[in-house]
């Protein structure tokens, strides 16, 4: 009985050992290729590369936030080469700008050729969208009111609130030129990043007595073109310069016209103030002595100096010596009569 039952055990594992053996499949995202950043309304694509084994009917799709769109949309085949490698490519494109940092999810999945299993992977991904340039101008005159050949700053001030970068350049005016003039005329275009602040400056010159309107006026590379102006009053008279050291819209009482704050505050200038005359300090300077006023000075310091005492300090110290004279004496007559006290006298 026993040599029986070693026999049936034997043949079963002879059976078994028969049997096919399946390999177990798999499937995985080995990456997904996506751009950092784009432009609110530019097109991008995202790869997803894939790797797989004893697997069929692989497939991928995506995941998406609303404000993104893809195709093709739903799931894609995805073939597997010689080496277990795979890809699937969508385009896509951006509608609404914001920050998209791992809100797609990439997916893939597949057959397992041994048991018929469903094998899967996915991985999180996302990219940032950016809204486009977008520019604010502002203005402002260091004074609004000069004398002929006087000058004054007119500063300009381009924001950009978007977060794209752009470009941008700026032409300065005078409605009245032969009342005063703007220097440089225009500026070499520039670049401006998103979410900041560039300032540029020129100098107005007065000519004659009336009243300007400066305007800059501000072409963007965005295709933006924009405005800002102020007035300056140049009053009869030459000479003195009236411009103020205030960056913020000081002398005169200048206005700033309407203007929108970035996040960001680094500022680039371009323009210059060149040829502008240094301010009239005489009504700055403190008052000094005339060379014969300090010639007259230490004389009369000599003479006080040589002056009596008066009247009045020789009667007091006159009283003070009568006074301790005084006091000696009845000091010298107490101990007199106490010295005849005690000799008996």
């Amino acid at each position: 009985m026993n040599r029986g039952f070693s026999f049936g055990i034997l043949f079963i594992i002879a059976l078994l050992s028969s049997a096919p053996v399946f390999a177990t499949g798999s499937i995985s995202i080995t990456g997904v290729t996506i751009p950092t950043s784009v432009s609110q309304g530019d097109s991008f694509n995202i790869i997803m590369s894939v790797s797989g084994s004893s697997v069929s009917d692989v497939s991928g799709s995506l995941t998406l936030p609303s404000g993104i769109s893809c195709t093709p949309t739903g799931s894609q085949t995805i073939s597997l080469d010689g080496n277990g490698a795979g890809s699937a490519t969508w385009s896509c494109s951006a509608s609404v700008a914001g920050d998209y940092t791992n809100r797609i999810t990439a997916s893939v999945s597949a057959k397992d050729t041994g048991d018929s299993s469903t094998k899967q992977d996915s991985r999180q991904t996302g990219l940032s969208v950016l809204s486009p340039a977008s520019l604010t101008t502002s203005s402002v005159l260091s004074s609004s009111s000069i004398a002929v050949a006087g000058t004054s700053t007119f500063t300009v001030g381009v924001n950009n609130v978007g977060d794209s970068s752009t470009t941008f350049n700026i032409s300065c005016t005078s409605s009245s030129s032969a009342v005063a003039t703007c220097s440089p005329s225009s500026t070499a275009s520039a670049s401006i990043s998103g979410k900041s602040l560039a300032n540029n400056q020129f100098t107005i010159t007065g000519v004659s007595a009336g009243t300007s309107a400066i305007t800059a006026t501000i072409a963007g590379g965005n295709g933006q073109t924009l405005t800002t102006s102020q007035t300056i009053t140049v009053t009869a008279g030459s000479g003195g310069t009236s411009t103020s050291t205030s960056s913020g819209g000081g002398g005169g009482g200048a206005a700033t016209n309407s203007t929108t704050a970035a996040n960001n505050t680094n500022s680039n200038t371009t323009g210059t103030t060149a040829g502008q005359k240094e301010p009239n300090t005489s009504k700055l300077a403190p008052e000094q002595n005339t060379p014969q006023q300090q010639n007259k000075q230490p004389s009369q310091s000599s003479t006080q100096n040589n002056n009596p005492p008066a009247s009045g300090s020789r009667d007091y110290t006159s009283l003070i010596v009568v006074i301790v004279t005084m006091i000696v004496l009845v000091i010298g007559y107490y101990f007199f009569k106490m010295h005849r006290e005690e000799k008996g006298f």
